[in-house]
């Protein structure tokens, strides 16, 4: 039994990525019983989007499994636990950050592919491309989705070339459903005070070693998040309190891109954090005033843009 698989709490991009890879596999074989698709916690709000718009089904890793394809992910820290309990195991290993230990942390894989795009989505659709497979219509869709998603709509600053490529032989193939990609922003941009609370939790990056001490950031991505912030101010800023009081973090914000006027909104989680950002993001932010409820950067920023600039 072979499992493709992703990193914990699914986004868009990695889903997309290990269903796709998963379809080729299986048309390479010839036996779809023997490869599956299973994830570990709850799809992220733009993959369940896409599953429930494309009529993807979707369900946990199976309990035994022989080899691991392992997308999106390159790391034991990103990797579902019973993944991270068979690390030798994992035999592929395809992810688009640079920093990884995936010789290290998987001490028999076999094939490594890591290249700094947007998306892991624009590397399995190169791979597609190069071994002579075009997608089905879901398949090309969900990697078409993959690659705005985590782009940001193809304007943030991680798009590279690889990725507008991508994007275009998604279009060319067929299959991609352009009119997804705008409603699954709206989407993820209407949240209850609820999913809001859930959203923060399973999206969250911990303990970033920093001069600062650790530092933990949150990220909702929208196509407008302003009014979303002003009117859950205070559950936002009482969730960020408590992911810092129960992570034992010395500064947390909330980085929420706003897609359309191509900035983000930060959120300090308290007047504590606020020096914080400014000492590490200083060139990057516009000018604020002591009322400011939000600090604004120049220009969209991804998290994991963020992340380096605190360590």
């Amino acid at each position: 039994m072979k499992v493709v698989t992703c990193g914990v709490n699914p986004d868009l991009d990695g889903f997309a990525s290990a269903y796709a890879y998963r379809e080729y596999l299986a048309s390479e074989k010839g036996a779809e019983s023997e490869i599956r698709c299973g994830f570990e916690g709850e799809l992220l709000l733009d993959a369940a989007f896409y599953a429930d718009r494309l009529g993807v089904e979707w369900g946990p890793i199976p309990s035994r499994f022989d080899t691991v394809v392992l997308v999106d992910a390159s790391q034991t820290t990103r990797a579902p636990l019973s993944v991270r309990r068979e690390k030798r195991k994992v035999k592929v290993v395809i992810d688009h950050r640079l920093a990884h230990n995936a010789e290290i942390d998987f001490p028999e894989v076999s094939y490594v592919n890591i290249q700094e795009v947007g998306a892991c989505s624009t590397l399995i659709t190169e791979i597609l491309r190069d071994k002579g497979h075009q997608p089905s219509a879901v398949a090309a869709s969900l990697l078409h989705g993959g690659i705005h998603s985590n782009t940001l709509n193809l304007k943030a600053g991680v798009t590279k070339p690889q990725d507008l490529k991508a994007i275009e032989l998604l279009s060319q193939w067929g299959g991609a459903d352009e009119s997804l990609v705008r409603p699954m922003f709206l989407f993820r941009s209407d949240l209850s005070w609820r999913q809001l609370d859930l959203t923060l939790r399973k999206d969250f990056h911990s303990s970033i070693r920093s001069p600062e001490g650790d530092v933990g950031i949150a990220q909702i991505e929208s196509l407008n998040p302003l009014p979303m912030l002003e009117e859950y101010e205070e559950i936002i800023r009482k969730t960020l309190l408590d992911i810092k009081r129960v992570d034992r973090l010395n500064a947390v914000f909330l980085s929420a891109p706003s897609i359309d006027e191509g900035q983000n909104y930060l959120m300090p989680a308290d007047e504590a954090s606020r020096p914080v950002i400014h000492r590490r993001l200083g060139k990057h932010l516009q000018s604020e005033t002591l009322d400011d409820k939000f600090i604004k950067t120049k220009r969209l920023l991804m998290r994991k843009e963020l992340v380096p600039k605190f360590s």
